[in-house]
């Protein structure tokens, strides 16, 4: 009986073998080039986040410099504030030691005037002296007091100045 010549299927074996081989090659470049396009969007992706956490992390950061700045600025007005209080309290002080004073001012001088009306007729110069003096020392005192009263003043607008 006679043989079969297989030599053509396998030279068309050997042909397909090939061709399927550069086949995969190819298959292999693209899809290894389209994993290295997905890599490279990842190292993006992966950038652009880190990115964004150290953008986020510097708000953060900006967020608490800013609440302990509110802080300070109200524990200053607090203290402006106490302080004004004080200020208030130390000026209708001194407005009361003034009224005081210039009511005792206008007794010493109603009795200047009556000493001095009595005194008129004798020689009693020293009493006169004496009143006199003691007229000057209290005159003295209460442009003391006034020169208080004025730099309470002044205290007062300074501190509303500074909280305006």
């Amino acid at each position: 009986m006679g043989e079969i010549d297989t030599k053509p299927i396998e030279s068309v074996q050997a042909a397909l073998s090939l061709f399927g081989e550069k086949y995969d090659q190819r298959k292999y470049r693209l899809a290894n080039s389209e994993e290295t396009k997905k890599e490279k969007e990842l190292d993006i992706l992966q950038k652009d986040l880190a990115n964004y956490k150290v953008q986020c992390e510097i708000k953060e950061s900006a967020h608490k410099q800013a609440l302990l700045e509110l802080d300070v600025c109200h524990k200053t007005i607090e203290d402006i504030s106490s302080q004004l209080i004080f200020a208030k309290v130390d000026r209708d002080r001194y407005i009361e030691e003034c009224r005081e004073a210039h009511t005792r001012i206008a007794q010493l001088e109603a009795e200047n005037k009556e000493i001095s009306g009595q005194l008129s007729g004798s020689k009693d110069d020293d009493h006169m002296l004496l009143v006199s003096d003691e007229l000057k020392s209290n005159k003295s005192e209460l442009f003391q007091l006034k020169a208080e009263v004025g730099a309470a003043k002044e205290l007062k607008v300074a501190l509303l100045e500074r909280l305006n």
